[in-house]
């Protein structure tokens, strides 16, 4: 398959453009917007004087602006270098736009074929129709190994990639080979840093279940909600020797005693403070009230108010402390 590129930015528009000082960019055969404005906007300056004359640049200029064009649906496009007074100029020919006929996938593990391409037509029959471009063809191919993944075969590998034109119709098919593997099931937690299934809660009842990516998320919010561990990364490796198992790597930090204690302190400081500022509106009520009566009030507030303030002042920077860390 020809090699396909992400389509790149779109800036501003012009019929022909000048690349560099003996290089022309003719955009007379490019009639879509779109795409002028994509060649245009993907071009960059040359400092080098003397680029005309260097043929390899000239080839990376013409196979990028050919792979932009494909990569925007152009399966044909082309790019023509020829001299024309005395410059060199550069004459992309996208030719027709082609969109996605339909997508087959060779390679379809034998336990329950027919529910399998049901789930490939269901992940993939949308993106027929649209145009062909790089990102819906990298989008389908995404869909296609999750649904592998998903009927319990996550070591599967795309083969090849091929696309086939029917240039009468504007179309093109998507065939796509993928080696499945064997099907897969679950082995044993790994920790990197020590640990036991047990702490996990009821983690332990997957051992031996069949792989599904389902199983690696409900256990990740299953730590999480534990509230044990400040942070949890969980990973599949297959086992050397067995392709039918796979194991989960698991990286977890856990929460220490400290860190809860600190954690409670810190509610309790911003608890405090909380308190000491409803103690300050009431003393300047009383300060509003009557000058005379609230002065000796105001003169034991303030002692309280100001050991109030540096205790709880105290434990919310512990605890502002801990979040951060």
């Amino acid at each position: 398959m020809r090699a396909l590129l992400l389509y790149m930015s779109v800036f501003c528009l012009g019929a022909t453009s000048a690349v560099h000082a003996s290089l022309k960019l003719d955009l007379s055969n490019v009639l879509d917007t779109s795409l002028r404005q994509a060649i245009v906007g993907s071009l960059n300056p040359i400092s080098d004087p003397a680029w005309s004359d260097i043929t390899g640049d000239q080839e990376r200029e013409l196979l990028r602006l050919t792979q932009l064009m494909q990569a925007l649906g152009y399966i044909d496009g082309h790019v023509r270098k020829h001299r024309k007074d005395d410059e060199l100029q550069l004459t992309p020919r996208p030719g027709n736009l082609y969109n996605l006929g339909y997508v087959a996938v060779e390679g379809v593990p034998p336990f329950n074929p027919s529910e399998f391409n049901a789930k490939l037509r269901l992940r993939t029959e949308r993106y027929v129709g649209q145009v062909a471009r790089s990102d819906i063809l990298s989008d389908i191919g995404r869909k296609i190994m999750r649904v592998y993944a998903e009927s319990g075969y996550p070591a599967a590998k795309i083969q090849n990639v091929e696309l086939r034109k029917h240039p009468r119709a504007r179309m093109v098919g998507l065939h796509v080979t993928i080696e499945a593997g064997e099907r897969a099931r679950f082995g044993n937690i790994i920790f990197s840093k020590g640990g036991a299934v047990e702490e996990l809660g009821p983690a332990d009842q997957f051992d031996r279940l069949n792989y599904h990516p389902a199983v690696i998320e409900t256990l990740h919010e299953q730590i999480e909600s534990s509230g044990r561990f400040r942070r949890a990364s969980l990973s599949i490796q297959p086992r050397p020797g067995e392709p039918g198992v796979v194991d989960i790597a698991a990286k977890l930090t856990r929460k220490n005693q400290s860190e809860d204690d600190l954690a409670s302190h810190g509610r309790i400081g911003f608890g405090v403070l909380a308190a000491c500022c409803v103690m300050l509106a009431v003393r300047q009520a009383f300060i509003s009230i009557s000058h005379r009566t609230a002065r000796r009030l105001s003169t034991s507030a303030d002692a309280v108010v100001a050991v109030a303030l540096l205790l709880g002042a105290a434990l919310a920077i512990g605890r502002a402390t801990f979040l951060i860390g």
